[in-house]
């Protein structure tokens, strides 16, 4: 079939005057960090396709990463000889056309083993997984999404295999509102004696943490993002750049790499609306610690931004015999069995309507000695389950560690006590 389409050329656009295609279901968000890597390494080097209309086929996701670097203008190559239905059709195959490559295996390790120990950024070159790829797995989830779909159904594997796809929500997405930023750094400062230093804040869209201009004596006091956060301590320890970084409270203290573990375990809301439990890791300090100043200064600047931001409703106390949604909600989920029908529907009790006000989401009024006593009971099954934790031993090993630690600092003590007589 001959080839009719017109020569088309590279030429340069503003960014600002691409258009992202509104109904692209291509999810991209994940390979965006990565391809700003590859954009920053090797330069802009695969154009955007876009129709005369300027709305992207191919390339949103180069787009979403040109956006992030702030660049103003990208290499764009005009697909103005489609049509509206072949540009989609175009748009649809770009994308299954890269889906049906592989790998050969072998010439993939040749140039992998000629290429061990170059830094390319997000991909690790070193990773013994690349080297053998074991496809055995995605291929038996493949096999069972097939059984799936043809039986109808829905299982472990199949839900699996398509939260591959789903984009990712992770503090790497969070930006830190500022007066969260202020609290954490003044008492960073006061609480090291760092008056005197540099701060230095490498982590930003498109920043690089390893290129950032480290001055003799700066400190780096920043939010880095969380998924590669051991790699980034090991890097900094490695260095001897001083730091203190925030940390994600849950996995605190499996942080090898960070001199000092402060667990202030404080909620932060980011401004993307993440609600994310934070503590921090020092190049400096005790090894494991408390920071109860700290937690109580970031809770109060979360506190303020989060009333300054959303309009709190009035917390309304009712009473004895009134019963909202919000109430048997909590009761069912503490594992009580409340029924009644007896019960009168209300909007609003009487003494609300001078106030305008009204039960929040309507209610009902019922007898109070069965209200009474499956509130008292939900209330009684909530204290057990806080206090119902499971409890682990310590092994003879275990034992005998500990002993041996409180010897050290018995011993300590004295060295200490003798020194001041």
């Amino acid at each position: 079939m001959p080839n009719n389409r017109k020569k088309v050329g590279i030429v340069y656009k503003k960014l600002s005057e691409l258009k992202p295609y509104a109904r692209n279901p291509r999810r991209n968000d994940a390979a965006v960090p990565a391809l700003e890597e590859s954009i920053k390494r090797y330069g802009f080097k695969n154009p955007i396709i876009v129709d005369g209309s300027g709305v992207i086929i191919s390339g949103h996701t180069r787009f979403k990463a040109a956006k992030k670097l702030g660049l103003k203008e990208v290499p764009v190559i005009v697909a103005d000889d489609l049509t509206e239905r072949e540009a989609r059709e175009f748009r649809i195959a770009d994308n299954k056309v890269a889906e049906l490559a592989t790998w050969d295996a072998q010439l993939l390790d040749e140039e992998l083993i000629e290429l061990k120990g170059s830094d390319m950024g997000v991909f690790d070159l070193d990773d013994p997984e690349l080297l053998d790829p074991d496809d055995d797995e995605d291929e038996k989830i493949a096999e069972a999404v097939d059984n799936a779909k043809a039986n109808g159904e829905r299982d472990e594997q199949y839900d699996e295999f398509e939260d591959k796809f789903k984009p990712k929500l992770t503090t790497d997405d969070c930006y830190t509102p500022p007066a969260i930023y202020n609290a954490v750094k003044d008492w960073a400062v006061e609480e090291y004696g760092w008056q005197d230093r540099k701060i230095v804040r490498p982590f930003y869209p498109g920043g690089d943490y390893q290129r950032e201009n480290y001055s003799d004596g700066c400190v780096v006091i920043d939010n880095p993002p969380f998924s590669i956060l051991s790699q980034i301590l090991a890097w900094y320890e490695d260095h001897k750049i001083d730091y203190f970084l925030f940390a994600p409270a849950l996995t605190l203290l499996g942080l090898r790499p960070a001199t000092s573990h402060i667990a202030a375990s404080v909620s932060i809301t980011y401004d993307n609306g993440a609600e994310v439990r934070t503590s921090f890791v020092c190049s400096r300090g005790d090894l494991i610690r408390t920071a109860p100043n700290l937690t109580a200064k970031v809770k109060a600047v979360n506190d303020e931004i989060n009333a300054e931001n959303k309009n709190h409703p009035d917390k309304y106390e009712y009473p004895d015999g009134v019963v909202t949604s919000v109430m048997l909600g909590k009761w069912s989920g503490y594992g009580v069995d409340y029924r009644e029908n007896r019960a009168e529907f209300v909007r609003e009790l009487e003494s609300q309507k001078d106030s305008g006000r009204g039960i929040y989401g309507s209610g009902y009024l019922v007898p109070r000695a069965a209200m009474i006593e499956a509130r008292n009971k939900a209330e009684r099954n909530k204290a057990e389950q806080e206090t119902n934790a499971i409890k682990w031993s310590l092994s003879p090993r275990e034992l005998k560690i500990i002993e041996t630690l409180e010897g050290a600092d018995n011993g300590h003590n004295e060295k200490t006590n003798r020194k001041k007589e």
